[in-house]
This record gives structure tokens, C-alpha cells and sequence, in this order.
């Protein structure tokens, strides 16, 4: 299976964890639903590494302990933002897809990596479509959309140092640490917020750790195979899966401020991942080693 089919794979488990999430929201708290979700994942990392005979080990610790983190506090952002009413599963799925384009701004200050005019007018245009989504909503959802767009930037960061890992650990490994450290700090949070949920509860907070689980195992072997400048094209088809998959099962309405503001948003995401991929904007994507 190449990289661009577990991205696809990856994309679409995505797009259900996300309604998951907002179906999970009417019976457990957020930091619930995530530590559930984060349990799971790490039960079945360890159960694909020891079925498979995969190593669980991790050659460079600094830098998965900064997915980990980055990763944990976008995760918990964007459970806060999914598990509020107040704005649509498609429109935070528009909103966290910003993540490249702010992570391309702050690569100066975090990542030695320099931003050019080309970034800059990708992250205006990106903003122009923000504008969109959030203006008519801003002062009831003014917060979430905030919190959207902070969890965006904490796991673009997080993918960062990902990418960063792929030919030093294995996709479970890497997984595996990551649920671990978010579990620990969920299951903290869940504590002063805890429902007790029905069965019906558990079901749908199951299913977001398998569908959760299975997603970052698929984008994790992606990045290992093609070259993360080409792949993260292919990651903004999670959003648009996202909005036709809300609309299935939620009922959700887009209107057309809202296909404005998401097609500027992809676009110039599409845009920006096309200029990285020939260089022409930042340093070029390197490619990382085949996946063994």
C-alpha cells in the first residue's frame, strides 16, 4: 500500500473521529471522550507491534517527547472545539486545517526554517477564509474558534516533530507514545469532569479510538513513504471528507460563506504544500526512508 492510499486511509478515519467526537459530547465531557480515545489507541498500537513483531522502540526520545506533548495539547484544543455545539464539526475541521500555514509562520522562531513572501500570502489569504467561517458566529463561538485555531498550531507542531521521527521508531511506537502521554493527561483531566456515560456512550467513545487510533497509524506510514511536502497535499482531503461526512450524519448545513472560507483555507494550504514540495517556498521537504 503506498503512501498516498494510507494517506487517503488516514484522511477518511479522520473525518469520522470528528463526528464521533460531537455524537460522544451529549454523554461524557471532552477530556473524557479524549482519554478513551487515547486508552484505545495505545491498546491497539501494542497489539498491532506485538501481532506484526514490530519494535516499540524509539531511537530519538527529545523528539518524540515533542510530538507527544504538541500532539497532547492539540488534541485536547480540538476535543474542547468538536465537543462544543456552538459551531459545526466542518467548520472546525476548516479551522485546524490551517495548521501548515501557522506552522509555516512560526518555523523562524521554532524550527530554523525560514518564511517567505509566498507564506505570507498563503497565511493572508488563509486568514481571509477564517474571516469567513468565524464572522458570523464570532461573538456566540468567539472562544472555540480561538481554541480551533490554537489546537491547529500545538499539532502542526506536533506533526512536525513526527515527520522528524519516521525513520527512527515505528508507526506503533510513535503512536504508542503519544496515546500513552495523552492518556496520562486526559485521564488526569476527566477526573473533575467526569459522567458517567451509557452504553450507547462507550460505544461512540470507542469508536473514536479506533477510528483515532487507526487514522494516526495510517498518516504516520504516509509521511514514512512520500516525501512530507507531496503527502500534506493529500491531508487537506480530510477536511472536505470531514464536511461531507458531518452533513451525513449530523445534519449540518454549508452555506456559502462557509464553502468561501473553506476553499480559500484549502487552497492556499494547497498552495503553500505545492511551493514546499518544489522548494519554492521554505527549505525543501527531504524525504524520508521507506517504512520497513
Amino acid at each position: 500500500m503506498n503512501g498516498y492510499l494510507w494517506m487517503v486511509a488516514s484522511s477518511l478515519m479522520f473525518a469520522f473521529l470528528r463526528v464521533f467526537v460531537r455524537l460522544a459530547s451529549p454523554h461524557a465531557s471532552w477530556a473524557e471522550v479524549g482519554a478513551v480515545r487515547t486508552v484505545t489507541g495505545a491498546i491497539i498500537s501494542i497489539a498491532l507491534a506485538r501481532t506484526m513483531g514490530t519494535s516499540l522502540r524509539i531511537d530519538r526520545p527529545r523528539d518524540a517527547w515533542a510530538r507527544s506533548i504538541f500532539g497532547t495539547l492539540g488534541l485536547l484544543l480540538l476535543y474542547i472545539a468538536l465537543s462544543n455545539p456552538k459551531i459545526n464539526v466542518g467548520d472546525v475541521a476548516v479551522l485546524t486545517a490551517t495548521s501548515p500555514i501557522l506552522v509555516a509562520l512560526v518555523a523562524p522562531y521554532f524550527l530554523n526554517e525560514r518564511s517567505d513572501a509566498r507564506v505570507w500570502t498563503c497565511a493572508g489569504i488563509s486568514f481571509a477564509g477564517i474571516v469567513l467561517i468565524a464572522q458570523p458566529k464570532f461573538d456566540t463561538a468567539g472562544p472555540i474558534v480561538l481554541v480551533a485555531i490554537a489546537s491547529a498550531i500545538t499539532s502542526g507542531l506536533g506533526n512536525v516533530f513526527m515527520r522528524r521521527l519516521g525513520p527512527y521508531a515505528s508507526a506503533e511506537a510513535i503512536v504508542l507514545h503519544f496515546a500513552v502521554v495523552s492518556a496520562v493527561a486526559l485521564g488526569a483531566m476527566s477526573i473533575w469532569t467526569w459522567r458517567w456515560p451509557s452504553i450507547t456512550g462507550w460505544l461512540i467513545m470507542g469508536a473514536t479510538g479506533v477510528t483515532g487510533c487507526f487514522g494516526q497509524l495510517a498518516q504516520t506510514r504516509a509521511y514514512a513513504l512520500v516525501p512530507a511536502g507531496r503527502i500534506g497535499i493529500f491531508g487537506y482531503l480530510a477536511t472536505v471528507l470531514t464536511q461531507l461526512v458531518a452533513v451525513a450524519m449530523l445534519g449540518e448545513k454549508l452555506s456559502l460563506h462557509q464553502i468561501a472560507g473553506s476553499t480559500l483555507i484549502v487552497g492556499s494550504g494547497i498552495a503553500l504544500a505545492r511551493a514546499r514540495s518544489s522548494g519554492a517556498a521554505g527549505a525543501p521537504a527531504q524525504e524520508a526512508p521507506r517504512a520497513a
